[in-house]
């Protein structure tokens, strides 16, 4: 079963197709190895959403 969270519901406020026009822009992408610009956006969105101080364990 889906369950729609409140991160999931905020995730879809951000404009995919524009966040990507300015990656490629600003060529953010142009050294990463493994973490894209927007699996980073995610991590710090979910951080900050959890109540997290840090996303170190």
């Amino acid at each position: 079963m889906y369950k729609v969270t409140f991160f999931s519901k905020l995730v879809k406020l951000i404009p995919r197709n524009e966040f990507q026009m300015l990656n490629e822009k600003y060529q953010a992408d142009r050294y990463v190895k493994k973490l894209s610009t927007w699996s980073q956006l995610l991590v710090h969105l979910y951080s900050a959403v959890s109540g997290k101080g840090s996303i170190r364990p």
